[in-house]
């Protein structure tokens, strides 16, 4: 009988699992530990796939902001030329008067530079030549003209209204006509207010031409540009990178080549009882743009 239990014992003990201590103790530990970990690491790169898109968006909105800053400003130019661009000789004296009086409506514009630090070109570009538009200087150089110009065509403005009612006052309707001479008008407002005016209309003359062709530049180069920096790909149905052309008719055209330059010969005489010649009023009246002519 005690044979029969004991072996009764073994076959009992027999049925009984063996200890797998891998799967009895080791995996009801991992599975939740594994599984928050995955599911952290979806979350990760769920969250950086979100901060990827939110950067390529700041990117295009950057670049589009930029954009829309320089083109309107190349539209107020633009406005401000229309004022004079036809009426134009080579003649200061005929320059400064044919100019009239020109409404400024527009700020100044003023904005942070930070945003744009994406267009620079990094290591992997390789070191080839540097895009034009892909300087942050240019561009900061083009916006701080273009606040410059205003300042430029304002004081012009002051200076040509004061000659107006100088003129008016001193010789009525013949003031208009071109029946008085430079003479004329030194002996009613001085030597040095009329090369004052000269200068003022002759520099914001040049620079607002030069900055014409600079801003018709950048808005037909510097979308090609940002392309090239922007992952579109990510933000897909979020928008486009803006892109601009000429427009095709012979106004719009006309309006953005230069004007006829100045010949100070005409003025050399005041020039030279000024202790000016004829190669410094061009240095005075340069914008910095003429190198890459």
């Amino acid at each position: 009988m005690h044979e029969e239990i004991k072996a009764l014992a073994q076959a009992i003990e027999a049925l009984q699992p063996e200890t797998n201590y891998i799967k009895d103790y080791a995996v009801p530990i991992l599975v939740p530990f594994l599984s928050a970990a995955l599911g952290g690491l979806v979350a990760h790169q769920a969250f950086r796939a979100q901060e990827s898109m939110e950067i390529e968006k700041s990117k295009l909105d950057t670049a589009n902001k930029w954009f829309l800053l320089a083109d309107g400003a190349q539209q107020e130019l633009i406005a401000i030329k229309q004022n004079y661009y036809r009426e134009l000789t080579s003649n200061p004296i005929q320059r400064a008067g044919a100019i009239p009086v020109t409404p400024i409506n527009t700020r100044p514009i003023v904005d942070g530079y930070e945003g744009l630090s994406f267009i620079v070109p990094s290591a992997k570009d390789g070191q080839g030549q540097v895009p034009k538009w892909s300087q942050v200087s240019r561009i900061r150089m083009m916006i701080e003209n273009f606040n410059y110009s205003l300042e430029l065509w304002k004081s012009r403005n002051e200076y040509q209204q004061q000659f107006m009612e100088a003129l008016s006052n001193a010789y009525g309707d013949d003031a208009f006509t071109g029946k008085i001479s430079i003479d004329d008008v030194v002996k009613v407002v001085g030597r040095v207010p009329v090369m004052r005016h000269f200068q003022l209309t002759e520099l914001a003359v040049a620079l607002t031409d030069d900055l014409i062709k600079e801003m018709v530049d950048f808005l037909e180069n510097f979308p090609a540009h940002v392309k090239g920096k922007i992952n579109l790909k990510k933000i897909k149905g979020y928008g486009s990178v803006l892109t601009w052309q000429l427009p095709d008719n012979a106004k719009a055209r006309e309006v953005r080549q230069k004007c006829v330059k100045v010949d100070f010969s005409n003025v050399e005489k005041l020039l030279g009882e000024l202790g000016e010649t004829v190669e410094t009023m061009k240095v005075r009246c340069s914008t910095g743009y003429e190198e890459e002519e």
